[in-house]
């Protein structure tokens, strides 16, 4: 409920009541008083700010409701001095119609109206005939300042949006609805913009990895980044072309691969075949490329280990024959005693070779033939050392923990199996690496691999990781020339808001706005909206005090920069009710983005009186 003055004795009522209680006046009539009261301020305010036009239209709509005010037509007066307009002459050789905008009263040979410019829609003989007619009749007979309805004929004033009698558009509202569709227009196009440019940025970053993925021969991860490409848009000849280079580059390494099998197969080196092969397989290559070296290998392996089990039996043999003839002429000669050194000299070259590499065939060689020798005890302790290792290795050969690997190697610091496990860690942490894609890894690679096989490509990964974090710290400066556009554009908004500006302050925002004062999506209406409250009631005037603007820069997932404001100001409202709010202060936050356009405000009132 709020008071009003009764505009017959000047009583304050409350706007509730049906008549003043001193008087009896009626309250309708005092509705119409506060009404006109309101507009006459408003009308004030637009003359003081220069704004003839919307000033135009209070006057008229006053003298719409009070014809015979003293005070609105004394006003009306005073906007004609200030705008001096020319007196329209009257053309005698045709008839003359009410312009459907601001009803003028111009020739209807005209093209447009020259008090306000609207074009003027040209009718059939007959439809100009009859609203002609009605204009003329409804010019003797109504207010000049209103318009006429181009449907009807209705009269209305030149600020309503549609005909309240036929629901025709005015030409106010067609010029509303008009910006309207363009709006929407342009933000579909914007949004159908942004998907494009957000689609080949996509394709750009993952074409460039699987450029660098092709490079570092990591053939599995470049086919995923092509065939990706490739679905997206099969008809593109960079993707095309890189298809190409990669299908030429694996072809390539999968024939090296088959030649360096080939001649390991052909000169025995079987160990050195099965590593290729492996290589071969994990590079997902076609099955039928490598089937049959992959029996040949496995035919060969196990020709390898019957012939061992040849040989070694062979051997034994061989050894028991020459013995056999050794005894036999060492008996013929005091025999015994030689047969018993070279018995001795065997175990002894035997325990040397074990003593240099200590296989296991060796180890298991010395314990069969000299079960009883002068080394059998550390040839005993040295193969349940060896056979240790070999259990450990069996059970970490195939894992990825890098920590389980660098235990082995730290606790077993030489021999063969300590070599299997320096080269798988060096897989193992470089595999981790590529996925992470991160200097953490990189550096740990380098840390546990200083000899590893791609310590220079870690090394240029690292580099030119560095470059591009310098480069981005040097985005990221706030230029002195950043901060005041920043500074100005949130300060300038809220003086424009002050000063009753809306044109200036819709200049200064983005359309829609991300948030406005908790609302998604704002468009220049609300900031209207909002202005116009804060003019309300019994305000006649707004001051605003800003308080210094501290301005923070950030980057977006494209690189372009945004800007956030913090800032704080004091709000004086001038009002005809000293008893209201007069004074608060409030905390604010504004986003820009690199065009210069307020994208989002929010504000925190702390203080008032």
């Amino acid at each position: 409920m709020a008071l009003i003055k009764c505009s017959n004795c000047g009583n304050m009522i409350s706007d509730k009541a049906k008549t003043c209680p001193k008087c009896g006046s009626p309250v309708g009539a005092q509705s119409n008083d506060a009404i006109a009261d309101l507009m006459h301020r408003e009308a004030v305010a637009a003359m003081k700010r220069g704004n003839y036009d919307e000033a135009r239209n209070y006057v008229n709509g006053l003298l719409a409701v009070k014809p015979g005010d003293a005070r609105f037509l004394a006003l009306k007066q005073e906007l004609e001095e200030l705008t001096n307009p020319k007196p329209q002459a009257v053309n005698p050789t045709g008839r003359i119609i009410a312009c459907p905008n601001c009803g003028q009263m111009i020739s209807s040979r005209a093209t447009k109206c020259p008090k306000c410019g609207q074009h003027v829609v040209k009718k059939s003989s007959d439809q100009q005939l009859v609203a002609e007619q009605a204009g003329l009749e409804q010019k003797k007979n109504s207010n000049p300042n209103l318009i006429v309805c181009s449907g009807c004929g209705h009269q209305m004033s030149p600020r309503a949006l549609k005909c309240p009698k036929c629901g025709a558009l005015s030409p106010k509202g067609e010029t509303l609805e008009k910006e309207r569709k363009e709006e929407e227009r342009m933000r579909q196009e914007e949004r159908r913009q942004q998907e494009i440019k957000q689609k080949a940025e996509n394709e750009s970053r993952l074409y460039q990895a699987a450029v660098t993925s092709l490079d570092n021969q990591n053939y599995v991860v470049a086919r995923e980044h092509i065939d990706t490409l490739l679905a997206e848009n099969p008809q593109e000849k960079r993707y095309q072309q890189l298809k190409k280079k990669f299908d030429d580059a694996f072809n390539k390494r999968v024939k090296e691969l088959r030649e360096t099998i080939e001649a390991c197969l052909e000169s025995g080196r079987l160990d050195h075949a099965q590593e290729d092969l492996n290589t071969l397989i994990n590079l997902n290559a076609d099955e039928a490329s490598y089937r049959e070296l992959k029996q040949r290998l496995d035919d060969a392996l196990w020709q390898r280990a019957e012939h061992d089990k040849k040989a070694a039996r062979r051997r034994k043999t061989i050894i028991g024959t020459v013995a056999a003839i050794v005894i036999l002429a060492l008996l013929a000669a005091g025999g015994y005693l030689y047969n018993k050194h070279a018995q001795a000299q065997e175990e002894l070259a035997l325990w040397q070779r074990i003593e240099q590499s200590a296989t296991m065939t060796d180890i298991d060689q010395y314990l069969a033939d000299f079960p009883e020798g002068e080394h059998a005890a550390q040839v005993q302790e040295l193969k349940t050392k060896v056979q240790e290792i070999a259990d450990q290795w069996a059970l970490i050969e195939n894992s990825n923990d890098a920590l389980t690997l660098q235990e082995f190697i730290d606790k077993y610091p030489e021999g063969v199996y300590h070599d299997k496990a320096a080269e798988t860690l060096d897989k193992v942490l470089w595999q981790k690496a590529v996925v992470e894609d991160a200097p953490a890894a990189y550096n740990q690679y380098l840390k546990q691999c200083p000899q590893g096989v791609h310590v220079a490509e870690a090394q240029k990964w690292l580099q030119q990781h560095a470059q591009q974090q310098a480069e981005l710290q040097e985005k990221m400066k706030l230029s002195p020339g950043e901060i005041n556009l920043v500074s100005s554009r949130v300060s300038s908004f809220f003086y424009s808001m002050a000063s009753g500006y809306g044109e200036n302050m819709t200049e200064l925002i983005a359309s829609p706005m991300a948030s406005f004062l908790g609302k998604k999506n704002a468009t220049a209406s609300d900031v209207i909206a909002y202005m116009r409250r804060v003019h309300s009631g019994d305000v006649y005037g707004v001051d605003i005090t800003m308080g210094n603007v501290n301005v923070k820069k950030s980057l977006i997932s494209n690189g372009d920069p945004v800007y956030t404001a913090t800032f704080g100001f004091d709000q004086r409202l001038r009002r005809e009710d000293a008893t209201q709010e007069t004074f608060a202060h409030y905390n604010g936050t504004a986003t820009v983005n690199d065009r210069g356009l307020i994208t989002s405000i929010g504000l925190n009132k702390t203080s008032h009186y």
